[in-house]
């Protein structure tokens, strides 16, 4: 009877620990980032989509210091002072061309948990679409 005892409570310890572990892995927030380009200018949107609020503690553009000539208030959210995105809220900008092919970095985090995000901003393809919620914001930055 021990042994089963001592194996139903192990079991239970298991299942408790992936439990909990999904939840958090699930509650916490996801940084994204996209090119829209329109009008004849380049935009870097920066979204939320997970389910907690992200403090998003700086956010850089890794190799952007090689590119010459570059319009450094055409580098959204630049060494910014922290701010907060909730879930599903995004940040718009106005990005200089040049840093396409450049990476970006983000970091953020969520309570105590720290987070980093790292992408290279590719060259946009043929195929980009606006979403029917940034038109009216983007129309507002002409």
């Amino acid at each position: 009877m021990q042994y089963t005892e001592c194996l139903a409570i192990i079991l239970s310890l298991i299942a408790v620990f992936q439990s909990w572990y999904s939840i958090r892995k699930s509650n916490r927030p996801y940084i994204s980032i996209q090119l829209i380009p329109y009008n004849k200018r380049l935009y870097l949107k920066i979204k939320n989509n997970g389910n907690q609020d992200a403090k998003i503690n700086n956010v850089s553009y890794l190799g952007a210091a090689e590119i010459e000539n570059i319009n450094r208030d055409h580098m959204p959210l630049n060494n910014c002072n922290p701010f907060t995105l909730a879930p599903n809220e995004a940040k718009l900008g106005l990005i200089d061309i040049k840093l396409i092919n450049s990476e970006i970095e983000i970091k953020y985090s969520s309570g105590l948990r720290r987070f980093t995000y790292k992408r290279k901003l590719e060259s946009l393809g043929t195929n980009v679409f606006i979403n029917s919620e940034d038109r009216p914001f983007i129309d507002t930055l002409r």
